[in-house]
């Protein structure tokens, strides 16, 4: 017996620079997704889209989108990633997050 692994892969267009209405639009399309899925890739930076002011958008890894994608994994029981502009240390990071359905997370910083 083979197992499938089943991955969705979103693309839409962003707000710029606005985090709630980006998971305010993901969640919309999530929601409308009509089979099960083992995981749900979004877009890089997909909270705010590419900025070059990171001061004005960074979230902390305790902030309301790593919650919203934990709920997303908990609530569809699959994995959810995406990256997005992180403030650690005083220090802004293009961030990988990977948020397993268990609630576990790994992350991987962009380096140029």
């Amino acid at each position: 017996m083979q197992n499938e692994l089943k991955i969705v892969g979103i693309q839409a267009d962003l707000v710029w620079e606005n985090p709630k209405e980006n998971r305010i639009q993901f969640s919309k399309i999530i929601e409308k997704l009509e089979e099960d899925v083992d995981l749900i890739v979004l877009p890089e930076m997909f909270t705010t889209g590419f900025t070059m002011s990171p001061k004005n958008v960074a979230e902390k890894m305790d902030g309301k989108t790593i919650s919203w994608m934990k709920e997303i994994a908990l609530k569809k029981n699959t994995a959810v990633t995406g990256s997005l502009v992180i403030e650690d240390n005083n220090k802004f990071y293009n961030r990988l997050v990977f948020v397993h359905p268990s609630q576990k997370i790994e992350t991987c910083d962009k380096r140029h």
